[in-house]
């Protein structure tokens, strides 16, 4: 039986390597970078405007909510909304060209159909994200008891589990380049799910406790680490795209 799970994990492994999953990983850390910060920038401004109208406590510190706060009726903001939407959609579209290479589906170029759709995708990955945040804020903010500690931690890993579960179905239903449902790639969504869980504990619990970044490379280790941590999480992801493939190709 082991001798059988290691040739299917060896197999496996194979698989993922023919479909260049390194490079697709590399790829899409690149795009994931640049699309973060104005991904994330409007997230925040999102949650924080909600939270403030519905006198919810925030669940971020105040120095980054003061910053982030803007009029969104200003016509200045509408245009840095719209062209940041604009350019965090790089990623996405971009996921779609990794999902071609690994359907092996040739397509035309980027078109304006597929511009619109990756900024319509950015979109509901703020939603998503803005919408865990205030479900951690509700809890924070009416679940102050000594008693309700344990609920409010609870509450805070499902909130990023269920953002983190969103975030993985957007960008799978992206990659995959054949007609089918959202339930028919939760294999690969909970793999990556699973993936990225694992690595994200063990790569912190070493970063805080074993490795000195600092001493190799001095200021520049913050950005080394985050840059490790993005292509670590994007390998999960690309290889959870890679195994919906390889179901969906052999039902």
């Amino acid at each position: 039986i082991k001798g059988n799970i290691m040739k299917k994990l060896l197999a496996n492994y194979k698989y993922c390597k023919n479909k260049r999953y390194d490079t697709l990983a590399g790829t899409l850390s690149f795009f994931f970078i640049l699309s973060f910060v104005p991904i994330l920038y409007l997230c925040l401004s999102l949650y924080v405007k909600i939270a403030s109208k519905l006198n919810l406590e925030l669940s971020i510190p105040s120095v980054i909510a003061n910053y982030i706060s803007f009029d969104l009726n200003a016509s200045v903001s509408i245009l840095f909304i719209l062209t940041t939407i604009y350019s965090a959609s790089k990623f996405f579209t971009q996921l779609k060209k990794a999902g071609e290479i690994v359907y092996d589906v040739k397509k035309p170029r980027v078109t304006l159909k597929t511009q619109f759709i990756s900024c319509v995708i950015v979109i509901l990955l703020m939603v998503i994200v803005s919408a865990g945040l205030l479900l951690i804020s509700i809890g924070n903010t009416y679940l102050k008891y000594a008693w309700a500690k344990l609920l409010l931690n609870i509450l805070t890993l499902a909130s990023f589990l269920l953002m983190l579960y969103g975030f993985l179905c957007l960008i799978n239903k992206t990659a995959c380049q054949l007609d089918c449902k959202i339930k028919e790639l939760n294999r690969g969504i909970l793999f990556s799910m699973i993936y990225i869980t694992i690595v994200s504990t063990v790569f912190i619990t070493y970063i805080t406790f074993f490795a000195n970044y600092e001493k190799l490379y001095g200021v520049f280790s913050t950005i080394v680490i985050a840059f490790l941590y993005v292509f670590l999480m994007m390998q999960g992801i690309v290889m959870g795209i890679i195994s919906n493939e390889k179901r969906i190709r052999n039902k």
